[in-house]
């Protein structure tokens, strides 16, 4: 049925928007880059420098959580990243990325 569904929807040239792993750590060291330079970017802004008209998609998919944490532990060595580590447990750091992006 799955597969019927995506070839009816390929047909009608609709796409998935899958974006990978690397678009996940891309966004969130732009948002770093931002608190750093002390513009303080919002995650929308953060999503349409990386990926333009695809952010709300991105920010809307952005709840695999699995994805979340591996783009915060592959920008673990940015300076902000250092920074937010020293002050709160992985899960907090999480929980309030999630509250960013979500809103």
């Amino acid at each position: 049925m799955a597969r019927e569904h995506a070839k009816e929807r390929a047909a009608a040239g609709i796409q998935a928007y899958r974006p990978r792993q690397q678009v996940y750590t891309e966004v969130v060291r732009t948002h770093l880059d931002g608190c750093e330079d002390g513009t303080y970017p919002t995650a929308t802004s953060s999503a349409e420098l990386v990926v333009g008209d695809a952010a709300k998609r991105l920010l809307r998919k952005t709840f695999s959580s699995k994805q979340l944490r591996k783009a915060l532990r592959e920008n673990q060595t940015h300076p902000g990243m250092q920074r937010v580590n020293s002050v709160a447990d992985k899960s907090t750091v999480t929980a309030m990325v999630r509250a960013l992006w979500a809103g």
